[in-house]
């Protein structure tokens, strides 16, 4: 069993290699169209604190609240620590993408037994994918900051709602807390968290009412 669990391991950290090298060999291509607002206005914002940047003579003071600002924000802080570059830019991107993997490895341990060999195909099928790749570099919202936080909030319904049936005020404030910083990532996506909840509640109940007054507290 231990010589399994030490393969895992070791298979769990190799893909994880493979995925940061094969998103580091493109990470210096240069920003293109669409691509370039988001890493402008967080470097703007990573100055001045405001999203506020330079988009061109006709506006020169272009103001970059597309979204709400939680990944302007996250990037500002990590492109002042960092630098602003592609490849900070995009490497911001691949430790999104490896937070939002420990997270499916958590949620699976949540509603299956542990299993190594199940961990390692999930992940293997999560990072090497071509599409979880070129998302990865991609300066975006939604292959960032919002998987993140949807599956955090995820993660954390499922250990309280359904392993430990626990509906107590401070599951509600986490569980509200999770739900607010996903609606600082956008404004729609999370919408799906509330019917999420009140079935999850409903299945760990089996009370409509309960689990109804639960999801909209």
């Amino acid at each position: 069993i231990g010589e399994k669990l030490m393969l895992s391991k070791y298979l769990k950290i190799l893909l994880v290699c493979i995925f940061v090298v094969l998103v580091a060999v493109q990470a210096d291509k240069s920003l293109v169209l669409d691509e370039i607002d988001f890493p402008i206005v967080s470097h703007a914002t990573s100055q001045t604190f405001k999203p506020i940047y330079y988009r061109g003579e006709q506006s020169p003071a272009h103001v970059g609240t597309y979204h709400p600002t939680l990944y302007i924000n996250s990037l500002a802080v990590f492109v002042k620590a960092f630098g602003y570059n592609e490849i900070s830019v995009r490497f911001y991107g691949v430790l999104c993408t490896l937070i939002t993997a420990g997270l499916l490895v958590l949620i699976l341990r949540q509603v299956t037994k542990k299993s190594g060999k199940t961990e390692v195909l999930l992940l293997g099928l999560f990072l090497l994918n071509p599409y979880t790749i070129a998302n990865t570099t991609l300066p975006d919202i939604d292959s960032t900051i919002m998987p993140v936080v949807i599956l955090l909030f995820i993660y954390y319904s499922l250990r309280y709602l359904l392993q430990n049936r626990d509906t107590s005020n401070k599951v509600i404030l986490i569980l509200g807390s999770l739900f607010g910083l996903a609606l600082w990532s956008k404004l729609t996506t999370p919408l799906i968290i509330p019917p999420f909840l009140a079935c999850l509640a409903l299945i760990a109940s089996k009370d409509y009412k309960k689990s109804l007054v639960f999801a909209l507290k």
